[in-house]
């Protein structure tokens, strides 16, 4: 019986997705199997996170029963992986990079590192680890007259990613290395009340005495405030800083890029040796010129214009340049101040002022990316032109939440207490098949993956027209998230059965 297609894609070539879905299993087994304490713990791990990879429908524990026919048997088991057994997902990901390493061709430059964080929503307040957080995508208009930026409720995540830089195509390929909770502040613990409603008395018991030593309830221990999501990503940086020593990459620079909320005072000054760091910066950030000669413990020359001021003054000169961004190649203009001194961030330590000019798309000026960037970076010497670069590939963080959001269905409700460890999971699994997509299916687009649908392929076919009339290089497309999951769904025999995806 031939397998149906999945509603986007056709059926792929039966050799690569055999050769895809086995050495997947393969270097899944190789990586992930040390980091548990049992065979069969493993076993079931993999079980789930392949399901989840390769099913479809919601993208929880409970599909994942169902689509590998054991929903008439116990259902703990799957669940007890992620809550009772001893095994951390820092192990996963420490492994994960340790494969990357070999995809990292050019020694002499620095290892790109994009932290981002993301938010899962939630409706009840009872989740274990929920908190009021920024909503990105909230109006506009909600803090302008209340003065507080729209919120929601829900899981907060500490997102990292290690870029592989491309040799064929455009774009890089994106490889978490971390995904954790940025736990929100503890509610407080209401006081106890007795059955007749008055409040408990505290104090010492009746027939205390001095000489007794007490054993404090661990019931009523103190709620320490947790580290707040700058120190969390301060402490990831140092985390993937110790691990490339360990794997022997103690002389390769390592280059941090972030958006404006992680390029303060708290990770500027506290970078782990070997680390660089290049960030978003506010239009209007009071900056000053380092004093010419020193007098006493003055640092602070003086106060130059700020990065909007810069931006629009005609007289100081641009450089252009070309760079790979969004799986294309544009032309970018940027002004350059070096140093400069941040007074309210970095305060001694000398930081690089780095202003984007719009980038016009088209013939006509005034379409295309008609905002100006702003970034900081602690990098003083060099050509400036891999910093951008650097920073364009955090673009790629953001198409892999909606990969995470959308195709693999990341933040669908799971276990309660279990679900951070979870994502983290799923998002170690999207590593290894990542890494494992690259070697085999290759970093551009060819005719061994699947086949497009055909609005998909006139689309194409029109940019392609489009490109060769204006005399512009053919774009080169890299395979998809689905043309990657479509070829695993064929290599592992998934088929459809009464509508249901189901493995034979």
């Amino acid at each position: 019986m031939p397998r149906r297609a999945t509603r986007s894609h056709q059926a792929p070539s039966a050799d690569i997705s055999t050769v895809l879905a086995e050495k997947f299993q393969e270097t899944m087994r190789r990586l992930f199997r040390p980091c548990f304490p049992q065979e069969r713990t493993y076993a079931r791990f993999a079980e789930i996170m392949i399901s989840i990879l390769a099913g479809e429908g919601p993208k929880t524990i409970t599909s994942t029963v169902f689509l590998r026919s054991k929903d008439q048997g116990d259902w703990s088991n799957d669940y007890k992986v992620f809550s009772t057994s001893p095994w951390e997902p820092e192990d996963l990901f420490k492994r994960v990079l340790g494969a990357t390493i070999q995809f990292l061709p050019n020694e002499n430059e620095p290892i790109v590192l994009a932290i981002d964080d993301t938010c899962h929503w939630r409706w009840s307040k009872k989740v274990p680890g929920t908190a009021w957080h920024h909503d990105a995508l909230g109006p506009k208009f909600f803090g302008k007259g209340s003065g507080m930026p729209p919120l929601k409720w829900g899981h907060q995540m500490l997102h990292a990613v290690l870029m592989i830089p491309p040799v064929l195509g455009y774009a890089p390929t994106a490889i978490p290395v971390a995904y954790e909770p940025i736990l929100g502040i503890p509610k407080k613990k209401k006081k106890k009340t007795q059955a007749s409603g008055e409040p408990v008395k505290r104090g010492r018991p009746k027939g205390f005495k001095p000489s007794e030593t007490l054993v404090p309830d661990s019931s009523i221990a103190q709620i320490k405030t947790p580290p707040k999501a700058t120190e969390q990503a301060l402490a990831v940086i140092k985390r993937v800083r110790s691990w490339l020593d360990d794997f022997g990459l103690q002389e390769r620079d390592l280059m941090v890029v972030v958006d404006a909320s992680y390029c303060n005072g708290t990770v500027l000054r506290n970078l782990p040796k070997r680390t660089e760091i290049i960030g978003r910066t506010r239009e209007d950030a009071c900056l000053y010129a380092p004093i010419a000669q020193k007098q006493g413990k003055q640092i602070y020359g003086d106060r130059i214009p700020t990065p909007k001021q810069i931006s629009q003054d005609t007289n100081i000169p641009h450089e252009t340049r070309v760079f790979k961004f969004g799986g294309d190649q544009y032309q970018f203009r940027w002004k350059e101040a070096n140093p400069v001194l941040w007074k309210n961030g970095s305060k001694s330590r000398p930081l690089r002022l780095l202003v984007t000019l719009p980038v016009p798309h088209g013939r006509r000026s005034n379409r295309g990316y008609r905002k100006y960037g702003y970034l900081l970076t602690t990098k003083l010497d060099g050509d400036s032109g891999p910093l951008l670069q650097a920073y364009l590939w955090r673009i790629e963080i953001e198409n892999l939440h909606r990969i995470f959001k959308t195709t693999l269905g990341m933040g669908q409700t799971q276990c309660l207490s279990s679900s951070p460890k979870i994502f983290a999971s799923i998002a170690a699994t999207w590593a290894v098949f990542s890494l494992v997509s690259r070697s085999v299916g290759g970093e551009v687009r060819g005719d061994q993956q699947p086949v497009l649908s055909k609005w998909q392929a006139n689309k194409r076919r029109w940019r392609e027209e489009t490109r060769l009339r204006q005399g512009r290089p053919m774009p080169k497309y890299r395979p998809t998230a689905m043309d990657n999951i479509t070829m695993l769904r064929s290599g592992l025999g998934f088929h459809w059965k009464n509508g249901v995806l189901r493995k034979a």
